[in-house]
């Protein structure tokens, strides 16, 4: 009995502690995972609050971003990072001098922050300095750097927040 109860806590101890990632993104130096119960994991370099934890501290195990249980994807650029929650929500935190994060500034940010009000993004996409986020109804959102660049056949003007363009491809 005594051996019973000791491999059932060694379980469940297993259990809460395993890595059971259903999401990973992986980023200049940092990394992400979404967990099966919705929960958001970062680990690595942290210099510019990419992790999401609040600080500029760099992680070497994976750590709990919050509390929020609804996560739904993931994505890591340089040294910031997308993701949207699974009520269409979309978030972004990290680098931003560059005006990547889409939220109007060029300051960084150390927490996930939501970026409008809409609840109907489909997709992400964190490049080097810019971002692409893409809505159910087919629209992009382009989170330009400094230099111009070219999405198909849009291109990405010098500005700090995201830029309505419609898909030809939607």
């Amino acid at each position: 009995m005594k051996k019973l109860l000791t491999l059932l806590i060694i379980s469940l101890s297993l259990q809460s502690f395993a890595q059971c990632f259903t999401k990973i993104a992986a980023g200049g130096d940092h990394s992400h995972g979404i967990k099966t119960d919705g929960t958001l994991w970062s680990w690595g370099y942290n210099s510019l609050g990419q992790l999401g934890d609040g600080t500029s501290i760099d992680k070497k195990v994976p750590t709990q971003i919050g509390m929020a249980t609804n996560w739904q994807s993931i994505s890591a650029g340089i040294e910031h990072t997308l993701a949207i929650k699974i009520d269409g929500t979309l978030w972004a935190w990290g680098r931003n001098d560059d005006g990547m994060l889409g939220d109007g500034t060029k300051l960084s940010k150390q927490k996930p922050i939501q970026i409008g009000t809409s609840t109907n993004w489909q997709s992400i996409s964190a490049g080097d300095f810019n971002s692409v986020a893409k809505k159910i109804d087919g629209t992009h959102l382009d989170c330009p750097q400094k230099v111009r660049h070219y999405l198909g056949v849009f291109l990405w003007k010098e500005k700090s927040s995201m830029i309505m363009r419609l898909s030809l491809n939607a």
